[in-house]
This record gives C-alpha cells, structure tokens and sequence, in this order.
C-alpha cells in the first residue's frame, strides 16, 4: 500500500510541526502550508489524498480555500478535515456546509486526528475522490526548507 499524503495548513508554525510529527509517526506523507495561497499551489502540485485545514489564515480563510477546491473538479474529491481554535458550535455548521469531511477542535489529540484521517480516507487509506460522511468531533517530503509543502522542520523531538 502507497503511504498517504496529507497537506497540513496552518499558520503556526508550532502546530504544523506538531500535526506533522503526528502524522509521520503513523506512516504518513506530511506536506506543509502557511496560507491559503500556498495551500492552493501545493494542493494543485501534488494532489494530497487528505488536508488538514486551519481556519484562520493570512491572506484569506480556510473557507474560501474548501470553496476553490470545491469549484475545481480536479480537486474537489480530496477531503478536507477542518482543525480549528475557534468554538465549534460557531463553525460546525459552516464547516461541514462547505464540504468538509470533518471538523476537528485544537489542541486535537494524536488518536483523534488518526480516527478522522482514517474516516475521510477509508479502508484503503487513500481518498476515494468522492467524499466522506461529514463528521464533527471535539476534543514529508524531504523538500527543501521553504519549498511549498515542504515540512516546516523534520524535528523527531515533538511529542503527538
């Protein structure tokens, strides 16, 4: 079985790091971006079978970024997790309104982050291109540095 990519977005630099030691402890493929703009031009690149999306970005938010994925039929099959600081009772609606496959809460612990993953890819661990049942819950490449979707650091000191 090819191992999953998953496309991180987020603006801080703490969480990307931490989602993305969480993700390559379970065999995944990490890429990373800070804003909405780099999360475009890497999903475009590289087609990741998941993204873990922030809601809050520079330049533009985490939903305008579901809404240009979904406008695109090359893209609009890769399921989109939503991790947010906000209050999810205020987001869940729009969230799972706008095509998300799920809505995580940060900090999400490393099992609940695995558990979504795990929903929105299915059995075979890889996006099916046709979505998963919406879900709400609470609680790497080697690139170059600075490359889009290149991971902020490849740190192995990070606790999931």
């Amino acid at each position: 079985m090819t191992t999953a990519t998953i496309l991180i977005v987020d603006d801080d630099v703490d969480t990307r790091l931490l989602v993305s030691a969480q993700l390559r402890k379970y065999r995944y493929r990490a890429l990373c971006a800070a804003d909405a703009s780099e999360a475009i031009a890497v999903v475009q690149k590289t087609r990741p079978d998941a993204i873990i999306l922030d809601l809050g970005l520079p330049g533009d938010d985490g939903f305008n970024v579901i809404k240009q994925l979904k406008a695109d039929a090359a893209l609009a099959g890769i399921p989109v997790i939503i991790l947010t600081a906000d209050e999810v009772s205020e987001v869940e609606r729009t969230g799972l309104g706008s095509g998300a496959a799920a809505l995580l809460h940060k900090p999400a612990r490393a099992e609940v982050l695995l558990a979504a993953i795990t929903n929105v890819l299915g059995p075979s661990g890889r996006a099916s291109g046709e979505g998963a049942a919406a879900t709400a819950m609470n609680d790497e490449s080697r690139r170059p540095r600075g490359a889009p979707g290149a991971p902020d650091s490849e740190r192995e000191d990070i606790e999931p």
